[in-house]
Order: C-alpha cells, then structure tokens, then sequence
C-alpha cells in the first residue's frame, strides 16, 4: 500500500502529463494491480497471524494468573476478595490480549506505512517534507500527554469494574439467600451504584478523547492547507510536476492517517497497561506460606503438638488471636476445642493443615512441623469434614475421588458404600454415580450432600 499514492501519481503523470501515452498508462495501472492483490495476500496473512497470537497469548496469560492465584495462601484470599479475583481473570485478561493482538497487528502496519510515506515524500520533494516532519513530534507529545491521562482513568475504570463483578459474583452465589429475604430490587439497586461509578470514569474520558481529536485533526489539517498552499505556488512555478504534487498529498494524507491510528494505539496500549498492573501484580506475588516441604514418611501416627503458638490474621495483624498456646493431642486421642466465637477453634485447623503460619512457635505433627511436609502427602493424611459441605458442578464420581491422582470405579463405590451414599446415589439419582450434581452441589439435598 506504500506505493499506491506515488503510481496514483504516475497514472496523473501518464493522463495529463507532458510524456501522456497509452503505454505508459497501461503499465503504471497494471503495476497498481498487481501491488494491490500483493497486499490483499500479505495483509489476509498478517491479520491470521495477529488473531491466532491473540488466542496463544490470552491462553497464555490466564494461565499464568490462574496458577499464581491457586497457589496463593489463605490469607491472599481473606485480603481479595472472589468477585474481583475471577475481574482480573476475564475482564482485565481479556482487555490485555485483545489489546495486544489488535494494536500490535496496526502498530506493524502503521508504523511500515509511515516510515514508507516519509521516504517517498522525501524523494519527491524535501522542501513540502520538512513542512510534514515539523508536525510530527507535536503530534507524538500531543498523544504522550493525553495518553497518560487516559492510563490513569483505564487503571481506574477497571477497579470500578472489578468492584461490580465482586457484588455480582456474591449476589448470584448466594441467590437463594437474597431471594429469602426478598432483596432483589435492593441488589440490583446496589449493583447499579456500582456501575454508574463506572460510568462516571468513562464520561472523564469522554473528554480526553475529544480532546485528543480536536488536538491531532488541527495539526493534521493546518500543515495539510500548508501543504496544499506551498505545493501549488511550486507547481506553478514550473519547479515540480502536477502528478507529484498528486502523489505527495495522497502520501500526506496516508501519513495522517497513520498517526491518528497509531494516537489510537497509543491510548489502547494505555489501557492495556491499567488493566495489566493488578495482574501482573497477581502473578508476580510469591506466596506468603509457601508449601516447598518434601518430609513424606512411610507411616504417620498421627500425634499433634502446639507448642508456644502465637497467630493473627493477616488482614488483622494487630489483632492476636490466641498467644503462648501450647497442648499436645495423642495418636488416637478425641479432642474437643471449645469457646466464644473467635477464640481460635478454626484457626488452630487451619494452622494444622498449613493454610496459615503461626506468627511465633512450632506446629508439628509426629514431632516434625507442617511446614516440612510435602504438600500432597500432608492433605492425605490431614482431612476435615466442614460443616457446610462443597462440591463441584461434576459427576458424583468425580466428586468423590478429588484430590486423588488415580483412581477406580470400585475404589469410588467402596467409599460411597462406607458412608452410606451408595444407595441413594443409585436409586435417587438420574444417572448414577456420572451424575452431575449441579453448581455447589445445587442438585443434592442437604443430607445427600453431607453424606
């Protein structure tokens, strides 16, 4: 496409010109045509490439993320909250790699286009270029200086929006909850509260945007009547050919047109970076309790010891939820915490499956601290049954052998079998043990789902 204005030129030349013939005609028409299909051929391929490295570099991103957030710590989860997690996983990954792949695939082409404009405009006449090249840099601070405004309110327009998705997530996730209590309109209304925040950020870039087209169209269209106006004293004075001229304002006008595209790419990079900051910042975040232990013993017996254990949270670290607690719990032994609501009954069970560190002392099992134990060997030995059991949207099977590596149909019907689940999995159910049992286990009742 570079060299389309200057045989757009020639075409004029071959017309009006002094040298005009048939031949010369013909043969700047059929170079035209054949530059034109080479850049419907390369431009088809340019725009496959970009699309298919928009869906390896989304893939890859949300990987990424998703592995840095799963390896978290408890306490990253207690800090931030589910809503805006699973934002940063959609909405920001999302703007990131349609960014990426979208403006990159026009920034290689405007950037060519320009560069080849600049060259051409050169060769047919430096004296109309130097008035072109005076624009440019104005035009570049231009964009540098709106483009940082435009950060700043795309890093702000996704915290609003990862708010949203936060009273969304927790609306739809405990709906049975709102509907109870009858707080439908009153949800919506919050919801609404949240999004006309957003609103209110992108009405401010409104303005920026505006701005930024006032500022760049004056530019382009006051060194264009310069143009226009110096060009055609030149071509009545003899000094350069009409078909030039021609040429020369149709690469101007490309030239322009590069830069408002590559002003867009700019502002789209900008957003791109507002809504890669917290993202990178998942997945760049070393978890707090690392589970880097590799102690894995043939045989555990199973005796439990706090000893001088000191812990608070660490959303509240200020707050100390037990200190100096020490006691020890026999293999075999059944033990009962009791006391007031936040005592430090589920912290002590979380400290014992590692989900926390103590803030000071040592919590071992058979004398060795949880920490030094292997991660996978650790959570097959230590297990909890919670009150309010979890599942997944997955099959009963599947649901019973989480968290094994291997496993059989016997194995699963053994231990359904145990609990006293095999029954009503087989008679209850509409497909046995493939059944799916719904998000949360929404299709079991609350017996079946504890069982």
């Amino acid at each position: 496409r570079v060299f389309i204005p200057f045989y757009t030129g020639e075409v004029v030349t071959a017309v009006f010109g002094d040298q005009a013939s048939y031949e010369r005609l013909h043969r700047t028409v059929l170079i035209m045509g054949l530059l034109s299909l080479a850049s419907t051929v390369f431009g088809g391929l340019r725009g496959g490439s970009f699309t298919y490295a928009h869906a390896t570099i989304d893939r890859q991103i949300r990987n990424d993320l998703f592995r840095s957030v799963v390896k978290q710590e408890i306490g990253f989860f207690d800090m931030n909250k589910t809503g805006e997690i699973c934002s940063r996983l959609s909405a920001d990954c999302q703007t990131m790699s349609n960014t990426l792949s979208l403006y990159m695939n026009v920034l290689t082409r405007n950037l060519t286009m320009l560069f080849g404009s600049l060259i051409f405009m050169f060769t047919l006449s430096w004296k109309l270029s130097m008035i072109t090249l005076i624009n440019i840099p104005i035009i570049f601070l231009v964009n540098k200086i709106f483009g940082v405004w435009y950060d700043m309110l795309s890093e702000e327009t996704q915290n609003s929006v990862a708010k949203a998705n936060d009273v969304a997530e927790e609306v739809l996730s405990s709906i049975r909850t709102v509907k109870s209590f009858a707080c439908e309109n009153y949800e919506s209304s919050r919801f609404m509260t949240f999004l006309n925040v957003t609103l209110k950020i992108a009405t401010r870039k409104v303005f920026v945007v505006i701005g930024l087209i006032w500022s760049n169209e004056l530019l382009q269209m006051g060194i264009l009547t310069i143009v226009l106006w110096y060009g055609g004293h030149l071509v009545i004075d003899n000094k350069v050919e009409s078909g030039l001229l021609v040429s020369f304002l149709l690469y101007q006008f490309q030239l322009g047109e590069n830069l408002r595209e590559l002003g867009e790419v700019w502002n789209g990079l900008m957003q791109a970076v507002g809504a890669s900051r917290k993202v990178f910042e998942f997945i760049d975040r070393p978890p707090r309790v690392e589970n880097t232990g590799t102690y894995a013993p043939d045989a555990m017996t199973g005796k439990i010891e706090f000893r001088h254990v000191a812990f608070s949270y660490p959303i509240r670290p200020d707050l100390p939820i037990m200190e100096d607690l020490t006691f020890t719990v026999e293999p075999g032994e059944v033990v009962a915490l009791v006391g007031p609501s936040g005592g430090g009954k589920s912290s002590c069970i979380a400290m014992l499956e590692h989900f926390y560190e103590p803030t000071s002392g040592e919590v071992l099992i058979d004398g060795v601290p949880v920490r030094e134990y292997d991660h996978k060997y650790l959570h097959t030995k230590v297990a909890l049954v919670g009150q309010e059991p979890v599942l997944y949207a997955r099959s009963v099977s599947e649901n019973i052998g989480y968290g094994l590596d291997k496993y059989d149909d016997d194995m699963v019907q053994k231990s359904a079998k145990l609990a006293n689940a095999h029954t009503f999995i087989m008679n209850d159910t509409t497909d046995g043990y493939n059944t799916n049992v719904g998000e949360k286990g929404s299709q079991m009742s609350g017996k079946e789902k504890r069982r």
